[in-house]
């Protein structure tokens, strides 16, 4: 799991969810079930929802083990899905990593030395509506 963001409704029951964040994984993750296609429906992509701020812990113990995974994650605290809004597609987004020019020094083919930056690529629709307290 990984929070994307939180926010506050305003009186109406909107909220908004905006910002950059540095998500080092595509979407879904390898270990994520939806990663590869599962019969019978063959659906690959992760699953955003809005769910209650008390209902999660988005900080972990914040260890990070060898492979860069927290040792102690973001998980749900507890389970309320009447108060979710749950998503309407799929979502895929293609992680690119930041390319060392130390890297890329030593192949004089190399294009382009430079670091790039990753840039979401992203397909699918979420839902839309009212909320409580969040986080997305």
């Amino acid at each position: 799991m990984i929070c994307l963001g939180s926010n506050t409704t305003n009186p109406e029951g909107n909220v908004q969810i905006h910002g950059e964040m540095n998500i080092p994984t595509g979407l879904p993750a390898p270990y994520d079930a939806n990663f590869n296609p599962v019969a019978p429906s063959g659906a690959v992509g992760a699953k955003i929802w809005l769910v209650l701020a008390a209902d999660v812990d988005c900080v972990g113990s914040g260890e990070v083990d060898q492979l860069g995974l927290q040792a102690d994650p973001t998980h749900m605290l507890a389970w309320n899905p009447a108060a979710y809004l749950f998503e309407g597609n799929l979502i895929a987004y293609q992680y690119s990593a930041e390319v060392s020019e130390d890297l890329d020094s030593d192949n004089p083919d190399s294009e382009d030395a430079d670091a790039d930056t990753a840039a979401p690529q992203t397909n699918g629709n979420g839902n839309n509506g009212n909320g409580k307290d969040g986080h997305h």
